[in-house]
């Protein structure tokens, strides 16, 4: 991470936004935690485009592709239609759009509910056709937003299992959560937001030190209480991810 940037946004009549200073661009899967109203959407809208800085500059992360937290689908639009209509939006030709559907909805696991209607599966299986239709894009990093906050334990159990799938396709992954037992493997780097402001931003190994408080001398102020205390709810919860 040579690079680093600084950037503000703020909302028209409002004093909601962001305010980021010497944000570094991770080579890893990243997990962006903060609080419901912390910045995490706003900031994931720039990251892709969607939003334009007023002022400084943005990283720019080539073929970007935001996945809001709620699903919105075509009416009465089967998986498979869904997923090769978001890949021709972009450019692609429909019979090659459907050709790269079909391997992007076996990739989710979706295979057998391709010709169902979106409308009508599971929450977590929703997910899966965003992530699906956001591959199906060519997208060299897909950004999702919450993907897991309305999910039971169960399905959030299987969405990590294809975060994995996705880091090892070589797909960019950022994922914000406010829900520290998300910060598992892949993910190899932290962001915590806070009221716009980026609190922490480091290593995993980094986060894991600040929640178990295995600090060196004065090093323990650096951190605000926002770090320390999700830190520690991810350490309490027996996060098995080895630093």
């Amino acid at each position: 991470m040579s690079n680093s940037y600084s950037f503000s946004f703020s909302y028209p009549r409002s004093n909601e936004g962001v305010e980021v200073h010497s944000l570094e661009v991770p080579t890893s899967p990243t997990v962006i935690l903060g609080v419901n109203g912390a910045g995490k959407t706003t900031l994931m809208k720039l990251l892709v485009g969607q939003l334009k800085p007023s002022k400084g500059a943005v990283p720019k992360l080539g073929r970007a592709v935001y996945v809001p937290q709620h699903f919105e689908s075509i009416n009465g639009a089967r998986v498979v239609d869904y997923v090769s209509y978001v890949a021709w939006l972009n450019g692609a030709g429909w019979t090659e759009s459907k050709r790269t559907a079909a391997y992007w909805i076996e990739f989710v696991g979706l295979k057998e509910h391709a010709h169902k209607q979106c409308g009508k599966l599971s929450g977590g299986q929703q997910a899966r056709v965003q992530i699906a239709a956001a591959l199906n894009s060519n997208a060299e990093h897909i950004l999702l937003d919450e993907p897991s906050a309305a999910l039971d334990p169960l399905a959030k159990r299987d969405l990590q299992g294809l975060y994995r799938s996705i880091a090892e396709a070589g797909v960019g992954l950022w994922v914000s959560s406010h829900q520290p037992l998300e910060v598992e493997k892949p993910f190899e780097h932290v962001l915590v937001l806070h009221k716009g402001k980026v609190e922490f931003q480091g290593p995993l190994s980094d986060f894991l030190r600040v929640g178990r408080g295995s600090l060196e001398p004065g090093e323990s102020h650096r951190y605000s209480d926002t770090v320390r205390n999700l830190a520690e709810a991810f350490s309490r919860t027996g996060g098995h991810v080895e630093d």
